[in-house]
């Protein structure tokens, strides 16, 4: 995931939850081998370095599950967010778990059924940020920000027409798939 770490959020979710512990064990991954697997407030750095103008950052609190009551739509996300955290968490979390902390095979299977089970339970309310983040790269003429449908993703638009644009999402096939599904209704 793209996302900066899980949101403690109504008390449903304490420090001591395995979803919150594997997040904190990716980091320290991440920070053992140099290499950050939260990308998510790394992204504007990126495309200040890729020579990206006038960068925008937004940050949206996403649930990560079918939990939420009251916004079908968020629903329907946290179901999305939730099928892709589970779907490869085994594998990838196996491999950085054994090679970079020690972990045994068998030590890091259970903990992730541990995992999977928290992110499929709605009786943990697991919210996480989403990261937003564009810029123009080159191009002049009247810019304006716009909406894109009924995405929360930003595009920069030049004089009507789309301009050299880097839209960077954590989590880019949720995205795809929400538009998707968010048009066939």
């Amino acid at each position: 995931m793209g996302s900066r770490r899980p949101i403690l959020l109504d008390g449903t979710m304490t420090l001591e939850h395995y979803f919150y512990r594997w997040s904190r064990l990716i980091e320290e991954v991440g920070a053992k081998r140099d290499r950050p697997l939260h990308l998510g407030p790394h992204i504007v750095g990126f495309l200040r370095s890729a020579s990206f103008a006038d960068i925008r950052e937004e940050v949206y609190a996403v649930p990560l599950g079918s939990w939420p009551r009251d916004d079908e739509r968020e629903k329907m996300i946290g179901s999305q967010m939730m099928m892709q955290t589970v779907s490869g968490m085994e594998g990838y979390t196996t491999v950085l778990f054994t090679t970079a902390l020690g972990w045994s095979a068998e030590e890091t299977a259970e903990f992730v059924e541990e995992v999977k089970r928290e992110i499929t339970d709605d009786g943990v309310h697991k919210i996480c940020d989403f990261l937003v983040a564009c810029g123009i790269k080159e191009g002049g003429g009247k810019h304006e920000w716009r909406l894109a449908g009924n995405m929360t993703a930003r595009v920069w638009r030049t004089s009507g027409q789309e301009a050299g644009v880097a839209v960077v999402l954590g989590v880019a096939a949720v995205a795809i798939a929400v538009a998707y599904l968010s048009r066939r209704r």
